[in-house]
This record gives C-alpha cells, sequence and structure tokens, in this order.
C-alpha cells in the first residue's frame, strides 16, 4: 500500500512539472508574439453587421474589395463592395460602394493592378434571386457555394461591368457541366 501511495505522489509530482512546463512555455510564446508579430500590432474595425468575407487590399493599398450581405446596406445576398480604407476607419456608419449588380450572388472579387477595376465572380445574368444555399453537411463543416451559373466579370469602381470573362451559358448549354449541384 505504501509503495503504492509514493508511485502515486511521483505521478502527481510529475503532472505538476509537466503543466508547469507547458504553462511556462505557452506564456513565453504569447510574449513572443507579441514582440515578434509585426503585422498585428494596428489592428482596426472596418465593418458594422453583415456577414463580410473575403477582403482583398488594393496594389497601393488605400481600398478593399470584399462581399458583404449587410441587410443594413440593402443587400440580401452576397455582394461585392469597394471601401476606402480611410473613410471607413473614420466613420462607422460609411457605405462602401457596392461594384457588383445588386442580383443574384456575388464571390472572389480582387483589385486589377491598374486599381480601377474589380474581378469577380457572380451569378446575376442567371437571375435577380440569391441562389438557393446548398443542404448543410452532416459533419456541420462549411460549405462553400459553387454554382454552375457563375461568370467572372471586371467592372469599374463605379459598377459599371468592362468584361466578361465567361459565359456560364455557353458551357450548360454545351453539356460540359452535368447534374452540377
Amino acid at each position: 500500500m505504501l509503495v503504492l501511495q509514493v508511485l502515486f505522489l511521483i505521478q502527481i509530482n510529475k503532472m505538476k512539472r509537466i503543466l508547469f512546463v507547458a504553462f511556462v512555455f505557452a506564456s513565453q510564446m504569447v510574449l513572443a508574439q507579441a514582440n515578434i508579430e509585426p503585422h498585428l500590432k494596428n489592428i482596426q474595425q472596418l465593418t458594422y453587421g453583415g456577414d463580410n468575407a473575403e477582403a482583398y487590399f488594393s496594389f497601393d493599398g488605400k481600398n478593399l474589395s470584399f462581399q458583404s450581405n449587410n441587410a443594413n446596406w440593402g443587400v440580401k445576398c452576397d455582394q461585392i463592395f469597394n471601401m476606402k480604407i480611410k473613410l471607413a476607419a473614420k466613420d462607422t456608419s460609411y457605405l462602401p460602394a457596392m461594384v457588383s449588380t445588386g442580383n443574384g450572388r456575388t464571390t472572389c472579387s480582387f483589385f486589377m493592378p491598374n486599381n480601377k477595376e474589380i474581378l469577380y465572380a457572380s451569378t446575376h445574368l442567371a437571375g435577380a434571386e440569391c441562389p438557393a444555399p446548398p443542404a448543410p453537411r452532416a459533419d456541420r463543416k462549411y460549405l462553400w457555394q459553387v454554382s454552375p451559373s457563375y461568370d467572372i466579370f471586371v467592372a469599374n469602381l463605379k459598377g459599371t461591368i468592362t468584361k466578361q470573362l465567361t459565359n456560364s451559358r455557353l458551357r450548360c448549354r454545351s453539356h460540359r457541366i452535368s447534374n452540377w449541384r
């Protein structure tokens, strides 16, 4: 019995040492990150409300392109916006300019190198309504909706489409896409 008690105390002491070492290590890592990480020293919130995603800087660093479904901006389905960072940083009620058409669903916006145009994908040619979301996965993991009606567009910062780079209707008619869900 005495041997079991001694072994038990030894195990407890080992666990205490392991926990202490783990705590010290974790503390040092947090402090090291705070001193080393230069990119997280000036964090500022720029949007308020809605689901805002996929934000990308313009090449000159003055603007962000991103998608949002912010109901306060009159949006029901993901649309592409152009945010002037300096203005948004000063004003919590700032309303960025919508670059997409306001119809269908959009995704994956990115500034063109000239900083005057944004490339994005949209389903607006297939209809004004927001496409129905896919059924949730059984494992509850995130599921990114990829619709066969997405086309890729380039628009200027005022929202005028300057180029259509793909044509999903031709793809669907030629049966290159079949039973795509």
